[in-house]
């Protein structure tokens, strides 16, 4: 009697270690598929000569191409023709289940000969006597100027914080980074 108590004790605790295995097993860590997506889904968007959401983004850190007299659709597809990302796996010791935190590498152009071609696409422009007052005054001469292949492309990384809302959705709460990213590090907002 003593012998069957103690097998079936015995028997209990492995069940119960063997269900914690299997429920911490199942447990490895925060799922970040949906903020993965979400962030995707935005990264995707970034290529798109109209996309609102990246205009919209790089606004946020006061980068107007239309500053320069080029068109946001003429500077996209020019300068985001090649860009190119890459989302890592999830920081786990970071991550919660309501914030993720995402490693994203771009590979962009480096901003600067890039401004000062779009520089000089508006005093060309302004010089053949365009009407600055048009939108995309110097779409034309940016076109003709522009030379992506001697531009030097970078590979930039950090981290992109995704935040779960109280309706489900995920947003990117770091956007201001991303947005310098998306420009190769150049952060007009910062500039002094």
């Amino acid at each position: 009697m003593r012998a069957a108590l103690k097998y079936k004790i015995s028997a209990f605790a492995t069940a119960a270690a063997l269900l914690a295995c299997l429920c911490l097993a199942g447990c490895g860590g925060v799922d970040a598929t949906e903020a993965t997506a979400s962030l995707a889904e935005q990264l995707d968007c970034v290529t798109s000569a109209d996309s609102a959401e990246t205009q919209a983004l790089l606004q946020g850190i006061d980068f107007y191409p239309q500053d320069y007299g080029i068109s946001y659709g003429c500077f996209a597809s020019t300068y985001f023709a090649k860009f190119s990302y890459e989302i890592g796996e999830a920081d786990q010791e970071l991550s919660s289940e309501d914030e993720i935190y995402l490693p994203l590498t771009v590979e962009t152009y480096d901003f600067e000969p890039v401004r000062s071609c779009m520089l000089a696409a508006a005093d060309a422009a302004e010089a053949a006597g365009v009407d600055v007052t048009q939108e995309g005054y110097a779409d034309e001469h940016f076109d003709q100027l522009a030379d992506p292949q001697s531009w030097q492309r970078l590979s930039l990384s950090c981290t992109i914080v995704m935040q779960r809302s109280d309706d489900g959705t995920w947003s990117n709460t770091t956007q201001q980074t991303m947005a310098a990213l998306l420009l190769g590090g150049y952060d007009p907002s910062q500039a002094q």
